[in-house]
């Protein structure tokens, strides 16, 4: 746009509309730079990071070496593209740091004039490299702060790592949105008018604007939204109109002119920088002249600014330890202590002396559980000899997840008081101190108190630090963050990243550990990745010793006359000591006998007794302000028998009979959060505000103030505790006895998945406590509307686990669903049979069969049998009978380690009883002492045979047999030997050929070491293969079958282990490479010597899993290349674990390089790495195009 030729001003004439212009362009600048300054700061911080590290990867520089000699002017370096000698770093860091800064200039040319510190420490202070892509005259700028927009703009034109992350191509200098910006900059700083019509303002401005909105990186920033904001107010405020706008303009743009003639002092702005003074002088008469008050409005501010400017540039360190001495003073103050009595909350006691270890289970994210236990900090903490960043407390209910991480904090901060006296502490409080010593600061916030989403605003919601300063402080040094209750957060539906981010949102801080805690439902639900847990640890409650110990602390604290063991004793003698594993039901339990209280016990009375008591607690101290129903409603009192004992409770049934409604609804709803309400959700329910009062004096209810609104004043509403929510759930549902249908209704409509059952189980638990007919008749319809869950129907119908991926061990996570509705059926029948010595008839889908739950499964078979669907038996006892009718519903059974004939002869007879619907049957690590009736399984569709011994004639008729039908879908024979030639040769144990191409749905095959020497097969139906070559003594059987297998036209997965003879290994990749439907590989140890596995096959979609393979530098290259040969739309992912690449002198490939290599096709994109493995996932034909060209400028 053409500027208009405008007159010289003979004054500063604040009513002139053309120097007003001039003003808001200016203030607009400076807006925008305050937009860009934290984006900057952020790229530049994490691109400095990056090439140190990969310098010292490459070079194998350790950390501690460090250079402290070398600077630019040393190194003789001035522009990349010069071919002078420079003097070479003895560690060889700082010339690759250099190298690396070069390669990332737009132009290849940083402006190493702006820097001249030592090179090595640019790693502490990364905006030395920022001044880099700077033009010259930056050399003193020590921050973005103090870096103007000039400076802050060309770091955006010329660092290349931004190019790939924002929408503009910056290669085009005629249309790039941040060149233009910088002209704007330019424009205004070069005006020595001061003059700008409203057409060129408006023009410039929405160059500024369009910075700002840029879609896929700038306008995500909430600086940069904000800046948007204000520079849209500037374009459109009027400068007369009020004359507070008029004196703050004049005060920022002095600041402005300031600023810009400190940067331009000695170029042609020393003539501008005179003639601002004097307008601005005149500006400021002419204002005297309007009112006195004005001036000193001014000048008041003007002070202001400067103070804040003052405090911006105090010393950090001293604010750091202000902020950690304020922090070890808060933590020691408020967790030092821990309430003892669930009654009375001023009965507490020292934590340190009344603490106990809870049993902490480390489990390995998205893989089985196994029995390793964090025994102390440096186990929670450390990993594989590296810092965790991402760590997960889970437990149920009660567990003691919020105590554990208070005594976390109190170690910390009495590590870090200034009166640091840890003599009196015992010898695991100071091992573990060793380990949370090692970070300068600690955050504990309470997730359940917030509604907000980035981690520096709930911190400051909570803590009430300074936002900037905090996050300087979690970018500069080593925090551990706790965060209390995830379980109980809700993710604000309005936030930008509501759908790709499901926790709190944590930063790139790469010095900053997480602690977070929730319930295990919750972690499931999320499906987070493996990649977002480092550790994960299970709160199991107290193990038998610590039990005693805290029984013992509790009794010993409060009653000099009651002997701890009598309370033990008793625990024993009523069945109830497994519920001291929990601590708070442990401390209600103990209060309760100390108090002589303890009759009977069960879930339903704990809770209620914890109400009751909050009420007369509350009651007590204020009776003129709780209100106590008038007029109970009589039919409620009969439904509701088991609330009587409770008067505290029943004196308040009007307003609590709606609070239990709203209770149930809420835990079935499955959009929002399950603790937090408005008033006005609550007020559907019919309750008052005066009750809502009245429950929040009790402390059921919790009310805060709603932050964020300031025309009218809201608040938000909450539960005391999710279990108390459940405990008044159950209530309504007692209270509804009569209306069962609409209930049942309700909770079946829920429960749609074992995921949904799961979160009502602690209903379940607490009303079996008190009407376990109720729970029987909801158990019964909810089994019956999960029954159709994909889950259960997989579960039922595979027993190979080639059905599923090996990395993620789906298979495992699918019986541990399915056998949760088991374990929650029996312990509502436990505590059934506590109460009211009845037996209720649970209805489960699905049984499994251990050594430690044969009692309850005895129970389950009688109530199922006409309804079960399938049997996993793992252990067998006399005990265990199946003399029930036939059944006509089991579809599935599973067996394992079963070694006698008599246990087997059970077997049989078990599947012969549920013969007329049996489909699947799978038999694991036993002796078989008979053949397997097929015959009298009409409906069998998959029998899976592994790791089973078998003489040599019930081998022969079992392969006979399957030789002779037609009806089997799904055929596993693995590892399956004969007793009777174990150690003999294959010519002395033989089969023959394996002929089950007369299965019309043969859709899954597995097989190994069955001595046979050919299998045929109708390949044309195949979709999943599972073929282990480990011991296999006859090779051209598994040459044959991949023969075979050539072109299947509906293969879909092939699994195949141990694979080292060359033959095999030839036809496997050639098989592999003709099979177009192919969708998920798995190779374990596979020696592909000169063999090139090669994905040229027209699959569009398809997962690799390749583990413990050794394979050639050549052939890993060719591998790689068959992926992206044809230019198609095709989506690949493939997993390295446990790799060998060798070079042609047989040396072997290190990790890293291994991965360059990935990079260097430019056709995949890895997205995790290690020296163990790496994960990596083609791209599309137009981003690998984008990708390589970004790679070349």
């Amino acid at each position: 746009m053409a500027s208009e030729d405008l007159e010289s001003p003979s004054s500063f004439d604040l009513s002139d509309n053309l120097v007003v212009n001039w003003i808001k362009l200016g203030l607009a600048v400076k807006e925008t730079k305050c937009g860009l300054e934290e984006i900057a700061e952020n790229e530049v911080r994490e691109f400095t990071s990056q090439i140190f590290d990969e310098v010292r990867k490459e070079q194998n520089i350790p950390n501690n070496i460090n250079c402290t000699n070398c600077t630019i002017e040393t190194l003789k370096l001035k522009t990349y593209s010069q071919k002078r000698t420079r003097i070479q770093c003895a560690t060889k860091l700082c010339n690759n740091v250099c190298s690396k800064v070069a390669s990332s200039h737009r132009y290849g040319q940083p402006n190493w004039k702006n820097t001249n510190t030592i090179v090595s420490q640019w790693s502490t202070s990364y905006w030395e490299i920022a001044k880099c892509f700077m033009p010259d005259g930056y050399c003193s700028k020590m921050s973005a702060g103090d870096t103007d927009f000039n400076g802050i703009v060309n770091i955006f034109i010329n660092l290349l790592p931004i190019a790939k992350k924002v929408t503009t191509i910056l290669t085009n200098q005629q249309n790039n949105i941040f060149t233009e910006a910088r002209q704007v900059g330019k424009d205004f700083r070069h005006n020595e008018k001061c003059r700008i019509t409203d057409a060129d303002l408006n023009h410039r401005i929405k160059k500024l604007m369009d910075v700002l909105k840029e879609p896929n990186h700038i306008s995500k920033n909430i600086k940069a939204q904000n800046a948007l904001k204000k520079v849209e107010e500037i374009s459109k405020c009027t400068w007369t109109s009020d004359l507070e706008k008029t004196l703050q303009l004049i005060k920022q743009a002095a600041e402005d002119f300031k600023e810009v003639l400190t940067r331009e002092k000695q170029t042609i702005l020393a003539d501008v920088k005179q003639k601002i003074e004097e307008k601005i002088k005149k500006g400021i008469d002419a204002i005297e002249k309007v009112t006195e008050k004005g001036i000193k409005r001014v000048q008041s501010e003007v002070e202001e600014a400067t103070k804040r400017c003052k405090l911006e540039d105090s010393d950090y360190e001293t604010r750091k330890n202000e902020l950690k001495s304020r922090l070890v003073t808060d933590l020691e103050e408020n967790c030092k202590t821990m309430s003892v009595s669930p009654f009375l909350e001023e009965e507490t006691t020292l934590l340190l002396h009344f603490f106990v270890d809870p049993i902490l289970q480390m489990r390995e994210h998205h893989l089985v559980k196994d029995d390793t236990q964090a025994k102390c900090y440096k186990d929670i903490f450390m990993k594989n000899q590296f810092w965790c960043k991402h760590i997960y407390l889970t437990g149920e209910a009660g567990v003691g997840k919020t105590l554990f991480c208070r005594r976390m904090a109190l170690l910390w901060a009495l590590y870090h008081t200034s009166r640091r006296n840890l003599e009196h502490l015992s010898e695991k409080d100071k091992r573990d101190i060793k380990t949370i010593k090692h970070f300068g600061f600690l955050f504990f916030v309470n997730l359940r108190e917030t509604s907000e989403c980035e981690i520096e605003n709930i911190i400051h919601s909570q803590l009430g630090y300074d936002k900037s300063f905090l996050q300087k402080v979690l970018e500069n040094e080593k925090c551990l963050i706790i965060l209390d209750g995830l379980h109980e957060w809700s993710h604000s539906s309005t936030c930008a990243m509501f759908e790709k981010i499901k926790t709190p949102h944590c930063r790139t801080y790469q010095r900053c550990t997480f602690i977070t805690t929730s319930r295990p439902y919750k972690i499931e639900a999320l499906r987070l990745k493996r990649s977002e847990i480092d550790r994960e640890i299970i709160i199991e409650g107290m193990d038998p010793d610590s039990q005693i110990t805290f029984a013992e602390n509790i009794v010993r604290s409060f009653s000099k006359e009651k002997d701890p063991e009598d309370f033990l004793t008793y625990m024993e003698t009523y069945a109830m000591a497994n519920l001291l594993e929990i601590p708070s039901a442990a401390a209600h339990l103990v209060c309760l006998w100390i108090d002589g209280k303890l009759d009977d016990y069960s879930p339903f009375k704990l809770y209620g007794t914890m109400m009751d008591n909050m009420f007369h607690l509350a009651m007590n101290k204020c009776r003129s302000t709780i209100e106590r129903s008038t007029n109970p409603d009589v039919e409620m009192q009969t439904s509701l028998d088991c609330i009587v004992p409770f008067k505290n409770i029943c004196m308040h049934l009007d307003k609590l009979k709606k609070l239990f409604h709203l209770a149930f609804d809420t835990l079935l709803a499955r959009e929002g959060n399950t603790v937090s309400y408005s008033k006005d959700d609550i007020a559907k329910y019919g309750l008052t505000n005066e009750e809502i009062e009245d429950l929040c004096v009790v402390g059921i209810f919790s009310k805060r103030k709603a932050i964020g609104f300031l025309t009218e004043r809201r608040y938000k509403i909450s539960f005391f505790h999710v279990c108390f929510q459940e405990f008044m759930a159950a209530v309504y549902i007692k209270m509804q006895e009569n209306y069962l249908e609409e209930v049942k209704q309700k909770i079946t409509e829920f429960c749609k998945t074992y995921d949904d059952v799961n979160r009502l189980a602690n209903i379940f638990i607490i009303l079996a406590s008190v009407d376990a007919k109720i729970v029987a008749i909801l158990f019964s319809a909810v089994s019956k509307t999960i029954d159709s869950d994909e889950l259960a129907i997989a579960f039922r119908e595979y027993s190979c686990s080639s059905m599923y991926n090996f990395v993620s061990n789906r298979k495992q996570q699918i019986e541990d669903k399915i056998q949760s509705l088991q374990k929650l059926a029996t312990k509502c029948y436990s505590l059934d049979k506590i109460a009211f010595s009845n037996t209720i008839g649970m209805q489960v889908n699905d049984i499994f069969i251990y050594k430690n739950n044969i009692a309850d499964v005895s129970y389950l078979l009688k109530t199922s049998w006409k309804y079960l669907k399938s049997i996993s038996i793992f252990a067998w006892s006399e005990k265990l009978k199946f003399d029930h009718e036939t059944s006509d519903s089991i579809l599935k059974l599973e067996v394992r380690y079963i070694n006698t004939e008599a246990e087997f002869n059970e077997i049989i007879a078990l599947m012969r009883k549920c013969g007329s619907s049996l489909q699947n049957v799978f038999i694991r690590d036993c002796s078989i002492f008979q053949t397997i009736p097929i015959n009298d399984i009409p409906h069998l569709r998959s029998l899976y045979l592994d790791k089973v011994t078998m003489k040599h004639m019930h081998l022969r008729e079992l392969l006979s047999n399957i030789s002779s039908e037609t009806r089997l879908s799904q055929i596993g024979l693995e590892n399956v030997t004969c007793a009777d030639h174990e150690n003999d040769e294959i010519d002395d144990c033989s089969f023959g050929v394996l002929d089950i191409s007369n299965h019309c749905k043969m859709h899954l095959l597995g097989f190994s070491d069955v001595s046979i020497s050919e299998i045929r097969i109708k390949s044309d139906i195949l979709e999943r293969l599972r073929l282990d070559c480990k011991k296999y003594k006859n090779q051209r059987c598994v040459l044959k079958l991949l023969n075979t297998l050539e072109h299947a036209p509906v293969l879909k997965k092939i699994v195949v282990s141990h694979a080292k003879n060359n033959e095999v290994v030839s036809q496997l990749v050639r098989t592999i490479s003709t099979l177009k439907t192919l969708r998920y590989v798995y190779m374990l140890d596979i020696d592909f010597q000169g063999h090139t596995l090669e994905i040229d096959n027209g699959c569009t979609e398809l997962e690799i899993e390749l583990s413990h393979f050794e394979m050639s530098h050549q052939g890993f290259e060719r591998f790689l290349y068959s992926m992206i040969r044809q230019n198609r739309k095709r989506v690949i992912c493939v997993h390295l674990f446990f790799f060998t690449i060798r070079r042609e002198d047989n040396t072997e490939l290190p990790g890293h390089d291994v991965a360059k290599l990935i990079e260097r096709f430019n056709h995949f994109q890895i997205h995790s790495f290690s020296k163990l493995c790496i994960k990596f996932k083609s791209v599309t034909p137009e981003n690998a195009l984008i990708k390589a060209s970004t790679c070349d400028v």
